[in-house]
């Protein structure tokens, strides 16, 4: 019988990042197990801590005395080996903890249904799985599952008539035929529209006690059902958004990433680690089948394309909707070429809405992205952050976008004049403006406010933002693409591939002899949108990144913290490593920040140094003087790929 347990504490000190040894007392040996939850004593304090159990063991490693466990939280195994191994490899490769990860990969706990749950279980009832209805419809785009391999898939455009985008119904067929061999898939999607639009595909394919929904929008008792039940030994097919791909599932088939690009799919938490990236370290302990699918391939994948590690497929199929660009069929007019919705998409916006949709998607939300002075025409900016005033809606105060802050009187520093007029038009500001238009259109706005998975009819004229657009039957008749140029005008490393990619992604909801109409001039990113070579302007881009050493060609680690803790922290990493060294700068609140670029091969000792530097800067507070208060504490913090740092 086991008598030592190996613990990971549930702590966000990084000192404490390592797995401990415990005694087992006597009461707890009945009910202890690899992967459930205990609580067990720190040495300082008196503290009570929870953790996991990660291993079992009948002599301890060490030498001295045991400290003992409290209790055990719960008796269920909540944490599989596999998931606990793929916890500390993201961690490894982020720089971050095990407690990071582990908050991300196991949901809390539902103390009352987890308790039902593992009742029955001991009781010898087995879960009800049903069986598979692969019954799939003439409408279907069903192809046999990939060989088990490591591809990226240029998706298939289009809409079903059942309302689902056949991308997305590529995908889920062949999860689907997977889970009819008795294995299980992961299917990880950008947010909750596409999680709405494939459990509605899957419902009357699959028994929807084979399907487990992994989403954090869940409540919690919704969230642990799901994740209990992948627990059974059942194959499922588990799909949801980032955390889908921590799903405890057995026999584990496949992991299918559709648009690995969205912006969703970055991790807002420590340690912050890519979808993208999880899934390559799942699929490397596992084994699996791999697939990334998209309309665009992202930057990152086409480097793993050229680097003969995924192999590419074109799903897309022959008849691509139509591009038209404005220059090319508005003249020589220049009138008509600054126009923001030229007269010949007014016309074919016109016609589709008498017997089917048109989306229209702008650049910006709210009403006017930006406002300018009445008397000298300047830019209205921010008096604490610099940043451009916008108006969220109509009548709605003057508000920065970066730091929220209302202003219930400007004056410009200019002219000292006190009024402003909008300039652009967000998403309120569009509508506004086509209600006079179409009065006999039925609006529509999607936007981060309004969240809308689909529309159903004819004669709505939706206006979306990136990302947001639902789903119409069979696609939209007609869809045009606004502010093209004002969204390449946008400072960043990522604004073209950005711009492609949201673009890309409405075009893909066109019906098959619907039309794309781009507000804009030639660019090489409308030029790739018009001749469907995506991959060709990507790849483009990654050769240029990588001869000016630029993510994804390169790992980046961004610094942050005090001056003197920063510098502190780059001269001893520069004791060993040769470091690639931007920075560090003053931000306007003080700190400093600065980014260290490494190529892949590097990173594997460097980014090691810079956990021990996050532990060495937590643990080097100076012993308080007599009658003072201890001093505080490190704000030194590392984070691994930051979005956007170019």
């Amino acid at each position: 019988m086991a008598r030592v347990a190996s613990v990971a504490l549930l702590t966000p000190l990084p000192q404490l990042d390592r797995v401990l040894e415990y005694a087992i007392p006597e009461p707890l040996q009945a009910s202890i197990a690899v992967g459930v939850r205990v609580r067990a004593p720190l040495r300082t304090g008196g503290r009570v801590v929870e953790g996991f159990v990660l291993a079992l063991a009948e002599e301890s490693s060490y030498e001295g005395k045991l400290a003992e466990l409290v209790s055990v939280v719960s008796p269920v195994p909540v944490l599989t080996p596999e998931i606990a191994e793929l916890a500390r490899e993201v961690a490894n490769r982020q720089a971050g903890t095990l407690n990071d990860v582990l908050r991300l990969a196991v949901p809390a706990r539902s103390a009352r249904f987890e308790a039902a749950w593992w009742e029955a279980r001991c009781a010898g009832s087995a879960p009800e799985t049903g069986g598979i209805r692969h019954a799939v419809d003439g409408d279907s785009d069903a192809t046999e599952a990939v060989p088990r391999e490591r591809a990226f898939r240029a998706a298939p455009h289009g809409v079903r008539s059942d309302g689902t985008p056949r991308a997305l119904a590529a995908i889920l067929d062949a999860a689907l035929a997977d889970l009819s061999h008795g294995e299980s898939v992961i299917v990880a999607v950008p947010d909750f529209r596409e999680v709405e639009l494939a459990l509605r595909y899957l419902s009357t394919r699959a028994d929807e006690r084979l399907v487990r929904r992994m989403d954090a929008r869940l409540k919690p008792k919704e969230r642990a059902r799901h994740f209990l039940a992948c627990l059974e030994g059942t194959p499922v097919i588990a799909i949801g958004t980032r955390s889908a791909l921590y799903a405890p599932v057995t026999k584990l088939a496949s992991i299918y990433i559709w648009d690995d690009d969205d912006d969703s799919f970055t991790e807002p938490l420590a340690p912050y680690a890519h979808t993208r990236d999880v899934a390559l370290l799942r699929q490397q302990l596992t084994g699996c089948r791999l697939v990334f699918s998209s309309y665009v391939p992202s930057a990152a994948v086409v480097r793993l394309i050229d680097m003969g590690w995924l192999t590419a497929h074109d799903d897309r199929q022959v008849n691509l909707p139509r591009v038209v660009i404005s220059e090319h069929v508005l003249g020589e007019d220049d009138r008509l070429q600054h126009a923001r919705i030229p007269s010949y998409a007014w016309r074919r916006a016109r016609e589709a809405l008498s017997s089917s949709n048109v989306l229209m998607q702008v650049g910006r939300a709210g009403y006017a992205p930006a406002l300018v002075c009445e008397g000298c025409g300047e830019r209205v900016t921010c008096r604490s952050c610099g940043t451009f005033l916008g108006q969220p809606r109509k009548d709605a105060l003057p508000r920065c976008r970066v730091c929220g802050r209302d202003y219930m009187r400007w004056s410009c520093l200019h002219c000292g004049s006190e009024r402003a007029r909008p300039s652009g038009s967000g998403v309120h500001r569009t509508v506004e403006e086509l209600g006079r238009a179409f009065p006999g259109a039925t609006l529509v706005v999607a936007d981060g406010e309004h969240e809308r998975v689909s529309v159903s009819g004819t004669g709505n004229l939706v206006v979306a933002t990136r990302g947001t657009a639902p789903i119409a039957p069979s696609g939209y008749a007609c869809v045009i693409l606004l502010d093209t140029g004002s969204m390449l005008l946008r400072e960043g490393l990522d604004v073209v591939l950005d711009a492609l990619h949201g673009w890309a992604a409405a075009a893909a909801l066109c019906a098959d002899d619907g039309e794309v109409f781009v507000a804009g001039s030639e660019h090489p990113a409308t030029i790739a949108l018009r001749d469907h070579s995506e991959l060709a302007l990507v790849r483009e881009e990654l050769q240029a990144r990588r001869a000016l050493s630029f993510p994804p060609t390169v790992r980046v680690a961004e610094v942050h913290g005090t001056r003197a803790e920063v510098e502190h922290a780059l001269e001893r990493l520069g004791e060993q490593h040769e470091l690639d060294i931007l920075g560090p700068l003053t931000d306007e609140d003080g700190t400093s920040r600065a980014l260290v670029r490494m190529s892949y091969a590097n990173a594997r000792t460097l980014v090691p140094a810079m956990k021990a530097e996050l532990v060495r800067a937590a643990t080097s507070r100076p012993a308080p003087l007599p009658g003072k208060r201890r001093a505080a504490g490190s704000t030194l913090r590392i984070r691994l790929d930051p979005p956007h740092a170019f």
